[in-house]
């Protein structure tokens, strides 16, 4: 296990996306696994039901490597959908992850 390895935790991950503010995105390091994030975002969500976490996938092509962008929303921005809508935290999540691939 390298350095690395040892401070990218989904813990660590966690604490960073609970303190961040809306409209501010975390940016993963490419040895970041997707079972990394998703996990960090799951402890994330269990602390605060105030804000919403967007996962994109990035690739830097001058890089070569792909890289995770979380970005946090509001509750509010994310409650745009009709009251009978089924779950809208997933139902957000996959709407916006492809537009953040698109936008790469």
């Amino acid at each position: 296990m390298n350095s690395l390895e040892a401070i990218v935790t989904p813990d660590s991950i966690a604490a960073l996306l609970i303190k961040l503010q809306v409209d501010e995105a975390l940016i993963l390091p490419a040895e970041t696994t997707l079972q990394q994030v998703e996990g960090a975002m799951k402890t994330a969500r269990t602390h605060t039901n105030l804000k919403r976490y967007v996962l994109g996938q990035h690739l830097c092509s001058q890089a070569g490597s792909q890289y995770y962008r979380v970005l946090c929303c509001s509750v509010e921005i994310a409650n745009t959908q009709p009251a009978d809508a089924s779950d809208e935290s997933s139902s957000d999540e996959k709407a916006s992850a492809p537009a953040e691939r698109d936008a790469a």
